[in-house]
C-alpha cells in the first residue's frame, strides 16, 4: 500500500467515518487505501486529543493545544535555554571584539578588530552568525583570511 497525502479534513472525515459505522481499521484501511498503521494512529490520536491530534505536527513539534502541562513546560525549558545561548554567544562576541579594538592601532579600521574577533572565535560559533553581528559580509572576512601580508612568502 502506498502512503497517501491527506489533509487534515480528510484525516477528520475517515476518523469520523470508521467511527460512526463501527467498521475495523483493516476494512478502513481498504476503502479508503491507507495504511492499517496509519489509520489506527489517527483514530487513538482522535481518540485522545480530538481534531487537533490528528494536525501534521512534523517537523514543528506537537501543537500547543495537545501538549500536557509537563510537555510545555519542557518546551519552555527548551526555547529559553536557546534564547540563553545566543545571548551567552552575542556577549562573547562583543566583549571579545572590544578587547581586539583596544590592541588595534587608533588609525586602522573597526572591521580589522571584527575580523580579529571572527577568526578567534570560530571554532565557537558559526561564522556567518559572528559576521551577522559584527555586521561584516562573509565575503570580506574570507578576503582578509586569504590576503598575502608582507611576511608570508
Amino acid at each position: 500500500m502506498n502512503t497517501k497525502k491527506t489533509t487534515l479534513e480528510e484525516r477528520i472525515e475517515i476518523v469520523k467515518y470508521c467511527l460512526d459505522h463501527n467498521i475495523t481499521c483493516k476494512e478502513a484501511s481498504e476503502k479508503f487505501n491507507l495504511k492499517y498503521s496509519q489509520l489506527y494512529s489517527w483514530i487513538q490520536k482522535y481518540k485522545e486529543h480530538g481534531e487537533d491530534g490528528l494536525i501534521d505536527g512534523r517537523g514543528k513539534g506537537k501543537p500547543q493545544s495537545i501538549m500536557t502541562p509537563e510537555e510545555e513546560l519542557n518546551a519552555r525549558i527548551k526555547v529559553l535555554e536557546e534564547r540563553n545561548k545566543y545571548l551567552e554567544m552575542e556577549n562573547e562576541v562583543l566583549k571579545k571584539r572590544g578587547r581586539d579594538r583596544e590592541a588595534v592601532d587608533e588609525r586602522k579600521i573597526r572591521q580589522k578588530a571584527s575580523y580579529k574577533t571572527i577568526k578567534s572565535l570560530k571554532d565557537t560559533y558559526p561564522i556567518v552568525w559572528l559576521c551577522q553581528e559584527l555586521e561584516i559580509s562573509r565575503a570580506s572576512y574570507y578576503k582578509w583570511m586569504n590576503r598575502k601580508t608582507p611576511n608570508d612568502k
